[in-house]
């Protein structure tokens, strides 16, 4: 029987541990991270708020006039921000919580289904993201929907 000497079990003991703590790695690295971080937040976010405004389905909320330039730009700070925060990323986020911010709106489901295609295609668009960050990413919305009270189409 072959006896291990110490060097060799240090060594084996070492792969082990480098093992372990790569996988350990792998499981901790954050949505924020896995997507693409800030740039790749930035970008869905300046979508989404592109895509609410352009979109006919969404006139109500504008009364079908396109806002300031400076509040399409704080729109998409505030969301960028948002996604950044519950992503796990290192952003802070200024606005208020997003039930103080939709409870009046009374956003129908159709309007939130809307809301969802326009996401639902900009992180299609996201590359060099896994598909399973993806749907992760994109369930983020569904806890969203929680906090926003969005109203029964009936």
């Amino acid at each position: 029987m072959k006896t291990f000497s110490r060097n060799t079990f240090k060594v084996y003991i070492f792969i082990l541990f480098s093992l372990v703590h790569l996988c350990a790695k792998a499981e901790t690295t954050s949505l924020y991270a896995r997507i693409g971080g800030y740039d790749a937040i930035s970008t869905f976010s300046g979508g989404l708020i592109d895509g609410f405004y352009s979109d006919p389905r969404f006139n109500r909320f504008t009364q079908g006039a396109i806002p300031a330039v400076s509040v399409i730009e704080r729109d998409k700070q505030l969301t960028t921000e948002y996604l950044c925060k519950i992503t796990r990323g290192p952003c802070y986020y200024i606005g208020k919580n997003m039930l103080a911010v939709h409870k009046d709106l009374k956003i129908t489901q159709d309007e939130w289904n809307a809301l969802i295609d326009h996401a639902t295609r900009l992180a299609n668009n996201l590359d060099g993201i896994k598909a399973r960050d993806k749907k992760e990413f994109l369930k983020l919305f569904g806890r969203i929907s929680l906090v926003m009270n969005i109203q029964n189409d009936s």
